[in-house]
């Protein structure tokens, strides 16, 4: 297969990472019954990249307000360490701050998540345990492992009413002692 991004802009000079993210049809499964995807990346530079300036990410932000949505995470555990297995909640409420519960499917989940470590873009797809979706309680669950201490980027998008809302948020990961 081949895929096209025809009028892919940079909104300036820098280095970039494109990262593609499919599933086989012929993929194994892995032990919930889920495809297990590929993903692949290409660093790219573009204009005069030494002119890039890196950004640090900024603080831990654990809420988000898009549109008529609120959204925020919580994580279990609470301190997120490095290698272990959490729990990342996320609860979409409206304006009135009741709770949505008539999400969509999108791309074939309640949600899709990707999660990006701030210093090498390590790249971390996961999706929401479903079973949650017949009653929808106006939350998205999902289950990831951070590879390694530092801040990450989590992006999440959810389907609303025809319309896919991409959120973001910032955690902070400590390194495993044990």
């Amino acid at each position: 297969g081949l895929f096209t991004l025809p009028d892919l802009a940079f909104p300036s000079a820098g280095a970039y990472r494109i990262f593609a993210d499919f599933t086989p049809a012929d993929a194994p499964r892995d032990p919930h019954g889920n495809r297990t995807p590929v993903t692949i990346f290409h660093d790219i530079n573009v204009g005069d990249a030494t002119a890039y300036n890196p950004q640090p990410l900024g603080p831990v932000r654990k809420t988000q307000k898009i549109d008529e949505y609120h959204i925020t995470l919580a994580t279990n555990p609470t301190t997120l360490l490095s290698i272990l297995a959490a729990t990342l909640t996320f609860t979409i409420t409206d304006t009135a701050k009741k709770p949505v519960n008539n999400l969509e499917p999108y791309l074939g989940a309640l949600g899709h998540s990707v999660i990006l470590h701030e210093n090498d873009l390590q790249f971390i797809h996961t999706h929401p345990y479903e079973s949650n979706a017949p009653a929808q309680p106006g939350t998205i669950v999902f289950n990831a492992a951070f590879p390694q201490q530092g801040k990450y980027k989590i992006f999440m998008q959810f389907q609303h009413m025809d319309k896919v809302i991409t959120t973001d948020f910032i955690v902070e990961v400590a390194k495993t002692t044990s």
